[in-house]
Order: C-alpha cells, then structure tokens, then sequence
C-alpha cells in the first residue's frame, strides 16, 4: 500500500519524503483545503514520485469584482420653458462571482490519489 504526502514546495521538487506537512496512509483520506494557494502532493513512495507521481492544486480565492467607474459629470443644460428635463439612465455591467466548490477539488484529488495505488 502506498501513502500520499502534502509537502512544501521545494520538498515537492525534490521528492524529499522525509519532512511532509501530512500524512496519509489508509487509503480513504480526507484532505481539507483550508486556504487559497498552491498544496503540494507526492507519493510515499521515493521511487515512485521520482517517476512522477505528485500533485499540484492551486485553490483560488473568491474575489469581489472591481467597481465600475461613476459615470462621468454633465454640464448642466438650460431647457426651454415648459419642456421636462430628459431621462437619463445609467447601469454597471452584470457581475457573475466565481465559487471555487472544495467537493470540485476533492474530486481531483481523490482521482489523482486513485492513480497513487495503481502505480
């Protein structure tokens, strides 16, 4: 059976097995995804990850879009007596937010980490 390890970055590139941040060994492992940024997997195996075998996820951040400007200033205008002052409309653009779902990312990670044991 193999384990798969979250390491840092240069533990990664190397596939320095000797100092992972977690351990998981029992083939049904859950890994939560508590921050936005890179998480670095390899395999157990030294072997093995110098094949390659290792992972990388990169969780991003929600971010609210950015305001749109406010509508540029209009010199007043003189209307003529009786006349009503025109319409004016103005709209900012439609904004969609982007959602990360962590079950998306445990779902990559749980088929990468399928793919551990098979090696």
């Amino acid at each position: 059976m193999d384990s798969v390890l979250e390491v840092e970055k240069d533990d990664f590139d190397n596939c320095n097995t000797s100092n992972p941040k977690t351990k998981m060994e029992d083939g049904n492992s859950i890994f939560k995804f508590d921050r936005s940024g890179p998480f670095y997997f390899i395999t157990g195996n030294k072997t093995n990850c110098d094949k390659g075998q290792k992972l990388i996820v990169v969780v991003l951040a929600v971010r609210t879009p950015p305001l749109a400007p406010p509508p540029a200033a209009h010199a007043p205008v003189a209307k003529p007596p009786g006349m009503s002052p025109p319409h004016r409309s103005f709209s900012s653009p439609a904004v969609t937010p982007s959602i990360v779902l962590v079950s998306t990312f445990s779902l990559v990670l749980s088929v990468a980490l399928d793919g551990f044991i098979g090696f």
